[in-house]
Parts: structure tokens; C-alpha cells; sequence
């Protein structure tokens, strides 16, 4: 069975999109069917079957993009062996965590772009969007406002965000 799945998520990658500038770079089963009926959230290992059919979430990139990434890796001398998008293995991290939701909405804001994703059943991801405003823009706005400079913005962030602010409640609420 192990081969079988390996061997449709192998032809899941290979699937042309209607986009085709867009390649497929990673394809995360959410569900395996087997027989028709039997429904798991995980790998049916070791059960026999005469059909499998897998429902998987399949993540895509623009080629020039992936171009762009490989080129940057291997200028550092390093290989890449695998690609998965952002929000995804950040949801894998946060799944290891205790007092983590089964479904949450994770916001990774970056430099220039955040992304927000829809996380559902611990880690696969539902939907995600990027918007381009970080924590740059952020700094700018800080900086800007209080008429300060750029670095006494950024110090200012880091020291009084909500990840260093006691006063501020974070509440996790679970379905």
C-alpha cells in the first residue's frame, strides 16, 4: 500500500495545471479512501484494498519563482531535496505544540509580505493568502508617526509587540 500512495502523489505532482506558468511542488494527502468506503485522516498502512482513492491538497508555484529559489539555494552551495510551501510546514511545526486548535487561521507576517492561512485538521492548509505588507511597513508607520528613526522604529516594535506584551490577552480558542 505504501508504494501505491507514494506512486499517486508521484503522479498528483505531475499534473499539468491550466496555469502554465504554475508547477505543482508539493501534494499533502488530507484524506485516504479505501474501497469505495472506508475513509481515513491518515496513511491506511498494512490494510489491503483493491481501489485507493486519496484526496490531497496540491500547492503550486510560478516557475519563474522556482527558478528564482533554486537559483538562490544553490548559489550557497546548498541542494534542495524538497519544497514545501511556507505555511505548510510552519503548520507542521505548530501540530507538535500542545494547546494548539485543530483549525486556526496562522498569519506569518514577513518583511514585506504577510501570508494568512486557513489551517484545518492540525496542519493541512485550506486556503492561503499573501498581501503585500509586513513588518517593514509596520517599522515605516512607527517611524514615520512618532518622527523617529528607522532602527528606534524597529527597536520600538520588537520591544513593545504583542509577542513581548504582557497586558495583552492572547486567548486560543479550540472548535
Amino acid at each position: 500500500m505504501n508504494n501505491d500512495i507514494r506512486n499517486i502523489i508521484t503522479m498528483m505532482k505531475k499534473k499539468v495545471l491550466g496555469d502554465a506558468d504554475l508547477k505543482i511542488i508539493d501534494a499533502v494527502p488530507d484524506k485516504y479512501i479505501i474501497n469505495g468506503n472506508e475513509v481515513f485522516s491518515y496513511a491506511p498502512l498494512g490494510k489491503r484494498s483493491e481501489q485507493i482513492t486519496i484526496s490531497a491538497f496540491l500547492y503550486a508555484i510560478s516557475e519563474k519563482m522556482l527558478r528564482q529559489y533554486t537559483t538562490c539555494v544553490e548559489n550557497a552551495g546548498l541542494v534542495a531535496k524538497y519544497l514545501v510551501v511556507a505555511p505548510y510546514a510552519e503548520s507542521l511545526y505548530l501540530s507538535t505544540l500542545d494547546n494548539i486548535p485543530t483549525n486556526y487561521i496562522l498569519l506569518d507576517v514577513g518583511h514585506s509580505i504577510t501570508t494568512v492561512s486557513y489551517v484545518i485538521n492540525n496542519k493541512s492548509i485550506l486556503a492561503s493568502r499573501m498581501i503585500n505588507f509586513g513588518g517593514h511597513n509596520i517599522t515605516k508607520h512607527i517611524m514615520e508617526t512618532l518622527n523617529i528613526s528607522y532602527q528606534d522604529a524597529e527597536m520600538l516594535k520588537c520591544k513593545y509587540g504583542i509577542d513581548n506584551d504582557p497586558l495583552i490577552p492572547i486567548k486560543i480558542k479550540d472548535d
